[in-house]
């Protein structure tokens, strides 16, 4: 199926109609790329595509691939833990559980069905599912440590708001 938005008066049969790629082509100014650090590449895959159905894209090297099938790409690349992708003393990449102000959301239509589908692909749920004045929420990690939320909309929230 193939989003059409009309750009001109609605009344005016001449109108034009752009896709809705189109439509936003003309007005993007940033590609996002999600990458996601792993120690272990091949069991990455398994989970991702497990926990959310997403599928291999391109391979780049032996230590990276993209995963396809949601609206952003994500990249998984394969590092030791204790090497830091950028030249600092300061951090040194870890493994272990950890924090980080850069959060991914990923929004599912039933957050249960998503949770056990999560958990048994090797995440692990992180405190209670919160009740929020858009949805539901809940917190959760992948095999690496790396935190994301699965998000389910009621309807009344961001979501209603669409081209």
């Amino acid at each position: 199926m193939q989003l059409l938005i009309t750009a001109g008066n609605v009344e005016n049969p001449s109108q034009q109609e752009l896709t809705k790629a189109e439509f936003c082509g003309s007005h993007v100014t940033m590609q996002v790329l999600l990458n996601i650090d792993v120690d272990d590449l091949n069991r990455a895959i398994n989970f991702y595509r497990d926990a959310f159905g997403l599928y291999e894209g391109r391979r780049l090297g032996t230590d990276m691939i993209e995963m396809l099938g949601g609206t952003v790409p994500i990249f998984l690349q394969q590092r030791d833990s204790g090497i830091w992708p950028i030249n600092s003393k300061k951090n040194i990449g870890s493994y272990d559980r950890h924090w980080t102000p850069v959060n991914m959301d990923i929004v599912v239509e039933d957050l249960l069905l998503a949770i056990e589908q999560v958990v048994d692909a090797g995440g692990q749920i992180q405190g209670e599912i919160q009740q929020t004045e858009w949805g539901v929420k809940s917190s959760l990690t992948d095999p690496f440590g790396n935190e994301f939320c699965l998000v389910q909309f009621d309807g009344s929230g961001s979501d209603t708001i669409s081209l």
